[in-house]
Parts: structure tokens; sequence; C-alpha cells
């Protein structure tokens, strides 16, 4: 089945790739044949976000449509699938966020 017609959510396997410089792009990505990946989901239109190794990658639609999965069971699942909508820190809005930094003092060009 195509990447965009999977199940949002859920781990799956890269089982094929597009022939030619798209699966050239691909690979350089790290997302190669057997490669497990975390689809978010998302919009009918604009990029589709998919999550491996810890990393958020936004694919346009037409490049997703091209690539092959399989889904995969709980047991198969990896660190990069997370099928429980868990993400890695920082990554997404799911992790904790670094905390911001509070300026000290207040605004120098303000008049006082």
């Amino acid at each position: 089945m195509r990447l965009t017609q999977a199940e949002r959510g859920r781990a799956l396997r890269i089982v094929g790739l597009p022939p030619g410089r798209a699966g050239d792009h691909l690979v350089r990505l790290g997302l190669i044949e057997g490669a497990v990946i975390w689809w978010e989901g998302g919009r009918w239109w604009g990029p589709v976000i998919v999550h491996k190794d810890r990393h958020e990658l936004a694919l346009g639609r037409r490049l997703a449509e091209a690539i092959q999965v399989e889904p995969l069971d709980a047991t198969e699942t990896s660190v990069a699938g997370s099928p429980s909508g868990e993400r890695a820190p920082g990554i997404g809005r799911g992790g904790p966020a670094r905390p911001r930094r509070r300026r000290r003092g207040g605004n120098p060009l303000a008049a006082g």
C-alpha cells in the first residue's frame, strides 16, 4: 500500500521506493527499504510528516504517494515506530521542549 493510504499513527516498514532521483533523495534522508517509520497522518493536502530515528521529516505529497509500505505488528515495533503515540523527547508536540531562557532586566530602550 502507499504511505498516504496507511492508517495514521501506526508503525510502518518501507517495502518499495520510487525509481530515479526521487528514490535517491529518499535514500539520502535515510528512508531505505526495510526502514521502520511512524506516520503521524495529516490533512489531505500539504506535506506528509513521518518520524524515523528521532527525526521528523516532511515529504511532499507526491513523493509520499510513491513510497510503498506495510504495517507492523506491535511486537515488531522499534523505537522509530512509536505506535502508542509517544514521541522522542524534543520532537514534535509530544516531547518536553527545552525551557526558554528568561531575559534578565527590562528593555534597555524603554523610557524610564
